[in-house]
């Protein structure tokens, strides 16, 4: 499986950030997390260059527990949903919330993936501006919205730069996920794994008939309101049925027929939740002590 990509590019970056492992889990709350402590000011140093860009500095043990603290959190809510998963391939509950909670094991994956790797993807609201605004030691006022966030180190300090994205929440995330996937250094793959890989990046790329996660995640949530209507398990009960075994997932001659564009997309989003979730299993003691 993929993971091990990931999984470097995870360690590589947590060593270039000096990262310390922190055993916070009995008296971590919501305020240790990155974006509170982002306004709360403590420790923090806010820098402003514009509407839509601005940077924060912290010192790197400070920054350390911020993301222990998120993957945290994170953690919790794909250990949630991946149970909920199991649950809902036992029982004939509806499909569509099937998809919809698989969709956000992978989406809440990703988006820690791309923290841990030094890319954030955030939504920063009027009330969030406003604190940064006041935090700022040169002034400046920023508009609410999406931003995206890249670390790096300032003279033993982390530094995280912020620019205002067009791009919605969850088409950011994905975005960056592409970006991630087509930055590996494929020359040492082995065959079988690189097969995976390239399929993946095929999709990002749009060579197949396979719209992004979010749009899938919408489709079902909204248009497939009929949630119980049996030709939905008719359809895709081999879907749910393959869930219980991952090898199912990475089968390519289901994956690539024709005329299954449905089918083929709940198999890619099931593919990148196994990739993405594996991955996050393999650093978590990593993160937390």
């Amino acid at each position: 499986m993929p993971t091990s990509l990931f999984i470097t590019k995870i360690t590589d970056h947590l060593a270039d950030i000096s990262f310390s492992k922190n055993s916070i889990e009995k008296t971590i709350t919501i305020h240790h997390t990155l974006k509170e402590l982002m306004t709360s000011g403590n420790g923090v140093n806010v820098s402003i260059f514009g509407k839509r860009l601005f940077e924060v500095k912290f010192s790197s043990d400070l920054y350390s527990k911020a993301l222990s603290a998120d993957y945290y959190f994170s953690k919790q809510k794909i250990t949630n949903h991946l149970k909920c998963i199991n649950s809902f391939t036992d029982k004939k509950l509806p499909l569509s919330w099937l998809v919809v909670t698989l969709y956000y094991s992978s989406f809440f994956s990703a988006n820690e993936i791309l923290r841990l790797c030094g890319t954030y993807s955030s939504y920063f609201t009027k009330e969030d501006c406003k604190e940064l605004s006041t935090l700022s030691t040169n002034g400046g006022q920023l508009d609410s919205g999406n931003y995206y966030g890249s670390v790096s180190t300032d003279q033993g300090y982390i530094k995280i730069t912020f620019r205002g994205s067009s791009l919605g929440s969850h088409e950011l995330v994905w975005d960056s996920i592409k970006l991630t996937f087509q930055s590996f250094d494929l020359n040492r793959i082995p065959n079988k794994k690189l097969r995976k890989i390239n399929f993946i990046n095929d999709v990002f790329k749009e060579k197949f008939d396979i719209d992004y996660p979010n749009i899938v995640r919408n489709r079902w949530n909204y248009s497939k309101s009929n949630a119980y209507d049996p030709i939905y398990e008719e359809k895709y009960g081999q879907f749910r049925s393959c869930l219980s075994d991952s090898s199912h997932a990475f089968n390519l001659d289901i994956t690539h027929k024709k005329k299954e564009k449905e089918l083929n997309e709940l198999l890619f989003i099931w593919q990148l939740n196994i990739i993405l979730t594996g991955s996050l299993d393999n650093v978590d003691s990593r993160i937390l002590g």
